[in-house]
């Protein structure tokens, strides 16, 4: 998986900035915007388990789980049947309190000892270290950080004005 570093040279080649025009953080902002589009239309999917637990009916989502931006997209119960039981929509919700948000089950309450298995969606990310994007879309995500918003392209304009005259 690439880093921001990684993607940074990507775009800085895209561009033919080969004089450096543009500082590593305009490139960065540039990286971290294509990331917030690419997670519009293809956020990274997580499946989680999570332990029943007999007496209760409200369990807490997982810590990738990310409150405004991910999407539940299948609660399987009992988890690890040869045939997948994924639960109708209709059998659960996500409740919302001030301080958190958590899957309650409406027409059953999940056995200790039977596993509750989430599918889900959360943005992905990219770091110094690391990076969620999936190898097959990282020169996508590249192209869309080089063909920037329009700073990007203000910012090396001038630049390029400048060494052809």
């Amino acid at each position: 998986m690439s880093t921001l570093a990684d993607f940074n040279s990507m775009v800085q080649e895209r561009i033919t900035d080969t004089d450096n025009i543009l500082a590593p953080d305009t490139r960065d902002k540039a990286v971290r915007a294509a990331v917030q589009t690419y997670n519009k239309h293809r956020p990274r999917p997580i499946v989680a388990d999570i332990a029943g637990n007999s007496a209760v009916y409200d369990y807490t989502l997982p810590s990738t789980w990310v409150r405004g931006f991910s999407s539940l997209t299948a609660v399987e119960y009992p988890a690890g049947a040869r045939e997948p039981v994924l639960l109708a929509a209709e059998d659960y919700t996500l409740y919302t309190s001030p301080s958190a948000t958590q899957l309650r089950f409406l027409t059953t309450t999940p056995q200790t000892g039977q596993t509750i298995r989430l599918t889900f969606t959360a943005p992905h990310t990219v770091s110094t270290t690391t990076s969620t994007i999936p190898a097959t879309d990282e020169d996508a995500v590249a192209n869309l950080a080089a063909a920037g918003p329009g700073w990007l392209a203000a910012r090396i304009r001038p630049a390029e004005v400048l060494r052809t005259e």
